[in-house]
């Protein structure tokens, strides 16, 4: 998945805390090398709060504390075949302006029709 998306940072927030647990012992069985993966469940508050627990850890943190894991690109397998290019952010499009152009001014969509 770190491959084809670039994408590092896995959320989960189960239905409450017997399947945060369940999911837990799932969890710490596989491969999350590649990862930070990190749990959480309604009970322990808003999504906002450090209620997210990364697996291996006993404590909890919130999204802004989360370990940085550093970008998975290439992959560490990568010696002397061609490596893909990244895949494109399912966002992205080159014709839309920065939101900071737009907020300092220097562009202006155009009126609707």
């Amino acid at each position: 998945m770190a491959e084809q998306t670039s994408l590092a940072t896995l959320l989960f927030h189960a239905a409450d805390p017997q399947r945060e647990q369940d999911l837990r012992r799932y969890l710490e069985r596989r491969n999350t090398r590649h990862f930070t993966v990190v749990t959480s469940n309604p009970e322990n508050g808003h999504p906002a709060d450090p209620v997210w627990q990364p697996i291996g850890e006993t404590h909890r943190l919130a999204l802004t504390d989360l370990p940085h894991t550093p970008e998975q690109w290439p992959p560490d397998t990568v010696t002397f075949k061609e490596v893909r290019p990244r895949a494109p952010h399912p966002i992205y499009d080159p014709e839309r302006p920065y939101d900071e152009s737009v907020a300092d001014g220097q562009y202006h969509y155009p009126p609707r029709p």
